[in-house]
């Protein structure tokens, strides 16, 4: 780096169920970087220059890892991931299992095009949308700092087209709450960490949760949801899982106000609803059209609150899942939700 021009280096260790340790190295880099045929960066040859990451890839060879290496916009990126060096042969059904497992943390499919081949023609997967990639970035002032955590998706490229912008409106919508908190609500520490969490891949979805903790005294957590249905590789929104013009939210209102009182009257819960201490204008009424939601395992729709959205914060950020059966009648063909 030239003198006076500003220099960082970012390190990440992880180690996963003891069998997975991962390492994520970036450094200030103003030169773009060529690359030879092997991921190596090309360098002018020099007596003992140039050895490290080499000696960094075979040791990734020895431990049945993956070694990448990459630049982008002023950052030199390495990323290494060392698995189990279990000396008994791993048997070829596990491999899928294994792989797919490290892709949705870091690892980038151009980097394994035969890799990505061979998932496509795994039947649970459905089509290949992958997390590949992780770009974590940061800002501090003072006190007062954000975090992001965001994934990078590969795959086809419609439905990366219909999970990008989602995925960028969420961030940013995160972003001014944390705004909101630092410049109008608390003078001093304020932080906020964004992260994410693939919770469901199969044939029929793929759902992005994406989470975000803010910390200003005590601390707020918000989540968010990306649902991308496989079979039409569209983003939905909580109409999208009805027919045109049917009153979804009135079943959905009513399912979740009885499961409110039904925790109040059992003493395991607490809401914003009639009878308690709460004011009148803190009563639950009814969910947005856009409510956030995800769809679970077993197929029920589930509504999802922010903290003091609908509760004290006692009760953190609430979840009701609802019966399918309450909406027979009212949902589009064919339809996500069993």
């Amino acid at each position: 780096m030239p003198e006076g021009a500003p220099r960082r280096i970012r390190l990440e260790l992880s180690l996963t169920d003891r069998r997975r340790l991962t390492l994520h190295v970036e450094n200030s880099c103003p030169a773009p970087v060529e690359f030879d045929r092997d991921g190596f960066p090309i360098t002018p040859p020099r007596e003992g220059h140039g050895q490290g990451l080499r000696s960094i890839a075979a040791v990734a060879e020895k431990y049945h890892g993956i070694f990448h290496c990459g630049y982008a916009d002023g950052v030199f990126d390495l990323r290494v991931a060392l698995l189990d060096a279990s000396p008994e042969p791993r048997p070829v059904r596990r491999i899928p299992a294994v792989y797919a497992g490290i892709l949705l943390g870091i690892f980038l499919l151009n980097c394994m095009p035969s890799l990505a081949r061979a998932l496509e023609v795994v039947p649970i997967l459905g089509p290949v949308i992958q997390v590949v990639d992780l770009r974590s970035y940061s800002w501090f002032w003072g006190g007062t700092g954000i975090s992001v955590d965001e994934p990078v998706l590969d795959g086809d490229q419609q439905a990366v087209d219909e999970l990008a912008p989602r995925q960028e409106a969420l961030i940013q919508e995160m972003k001014e709450l944390f705004l909101n908190y630092a410049a109008q609500k608390y003078h001093g520490y304020v932080a906020e960490d964004i992260t994410y969490q693939v919770t469901r891949d199969d044939a029929a979805l793929f759902i992005l949760r994406f989470d975000a903790t803010l910390n200003a005294g005590g601390s707020v957590d918000f989540h968010r949801y990306i649902v991308l249905d496989k079979q039409t590789e569209r983003v939905l929104s909580l109409g999208d899982l009805f027919q045109s013009g049917a009153d979804y939210l009135s079943p959905i209102n009513q399912e979740i106000t009885a499961q409110m009182q039904a925790q109040i009257d059992a003493g395991t819960g607490d809401y914003f609803l009639p009878g308690g201490i709460w004011d009148e204008a803190d009563y639950f009424q009814s969910i947005a059209e856009d409510q956030n939601f995800y769809v679970d395992e077993t197929g029920r729709l589930v509504i999802v609150f922010d903290e003091y959205e609908v509760a004290p914060g006692s009760m953190g950020a609430p979840e009701f899942a609802i019966p399918t059966h309450t909406l027979n009648g009212l949902l589009a063909q064919p339809s996500v939700l069993r």
